[in-house]
């Protein structure tokens, strides 16, 4: 059995969509046909391939080095897609601050966020989501601090589009595309730049359509499939269908999942109490950066719309779904880690005393 972190027990699906290619050398697609089929029974399957096949060499090395250790070289890859995205997070923060204390705050944000953290070790498609995200919004900076070169402007397409190959919430990140150009340019040079970002995305989206028009009759995998209604049977509200029927129904078992985690932070596992204590904090410093983002940092709109963005998405998958993912906000995770930078920035205290600010979610959690 593979071992698992509580709460976050489908990282076995992820790992059987790696063995497949690994094992088959080829992508694997859901069919109704073959929903008595174990090979085909797995929801994630639905997934756009690209973290999957990144994974596959490192599982298959480990396996053979010995059986079982091909978990282990999967969440190899995830550790490395980590720390990927916290350096470049890192040098988002100092491009767009100039500040070495900005740019350490977002670094010690992206390593230890409790979210952040589980998901770039875990065998899970959200490693590289954080990855591919942080080098978008990466570029994106540089464009915006004057360097509009096509190379730029091309590396922020590519970017972009793999979020969506990695999974589809990276495409609530595409909004960013209007923060793609220099404020300082001419209009029409800023609209130039926007357009070849966005016209060049989109192409590079069409091999993923046109695959998932192939083998699933949709523009992009998963859309309500046999597969996904059947794992979600027991969150049956349907933002789509019961919803609309039932709405009164909906807000109240939405707002029902809303306080879950806080009416079970005594006497549950540390991982969640851990969590807990960060989404308070996150929270306080997110709402001060906002704050400085709105009436000192006007630039700092670009993170603030990709929270925005991520939000949206959340809201929706909450009332679709019936329960919180959290997860959903991973592609929003460096814009997330700025803002909490300009917010620790805003409280006045010395680097080390910002050491400890980030490490005390993590000791209350172990206090309580």
């Amino acid at each position: 059995e593979v071992p698992t972190l509580p709460s976050y027990k489908d990282e076995p699906s992820h790992l059987q969509y790696i063995e497949y290619i690994a094992n088959e050398k080829k992508i694997p697609v859901y069919k109704s046909a073959d929903v008595d089929s174990t090979s085909y029974l797995n929801r994630q399957f639905t997934q756009p391939p690209l973290y999957y096949i990144a994974c596959a060499p490192l599982y298959k090395i480990g396996e053979l080095m010995h059986s079982g250790w091909g978990l282990y070289g999967a969440r190899l890859m995830s550790i490395l897609f980590g720390m990927i995205a916290a350096y470049f997070a890192y040098l988002m923060a100092l491009a767009y601050s100039r500040s070495q204390i900005v740019g350490i705050s977002v670094l010690a944000a992206m390593l230890m966020a409790p979210n952040a953290a589980i998901f770039t070790t875990l065998a899970t498609n959200d490693a590289l989501l954080v990855c591919t995200a942080s080098l978008a919004m990466f570029q994106i900076v540089r464009i915006r601090c004057g360097d509009q070169s096509l190379i730029r402007q091309v590396l922020v397409s590519v970017f972009l589009a793999l979020t969506v190959y990695t999974k589809l919430s990276g495409i609530l990140l595409f909004p960013l595309i209007w923060f793609a150009a220099d404020p300082k340019s001419k209009i029409s040079t800023q609209w130039l730049t926007r357009t070849r970002i966005a016209m060049f995305s989109l192409i590079l989206l069409i091999p993923l359509t046109l695959w998932s028009q192939q083998n699933y009759g949709q523009i992009f995998p998963g859309q309500d499939l046999e597969i996904q209604v059947q794992s979600q049977s027991e969150q049956a509200v349907g933002f789509l269908r019961v919803a609309i029927l039932n709405p009164i129904n909906t807000v109240v078992i939405f707002l029902r999942t809303i306080p879950q985690p806080f009416t079970e932070l005594w006497g549950s596992n540390l991982e969640r109490i851990t969590t807990v204590c960060w989404l308070l904090f996150w929270g306080a410093l997110t709402l001060l950066g906002i704050i400085q983002g709105l009436y000192e940092r006007p630039g700092a709109s670009l993170f603030i719309t990709s929270v925005v963005m991520m939000t949206v998405g959340f809201i929706y998958w909450s009332f679709y779904s019936s329960h919180i993912e959290f997860r959903l906000f991973i592609p929003a995770f460096p814009a997330l880690a700025f803002l909490t930078a300009l917010g620790m920035e805003q409280l006045k205290i010395s680097p080390a005393a910002q050491v400890v600010a980030w490490c005390l979610p993590i000791l209350i959690s172990i206090w309580l």
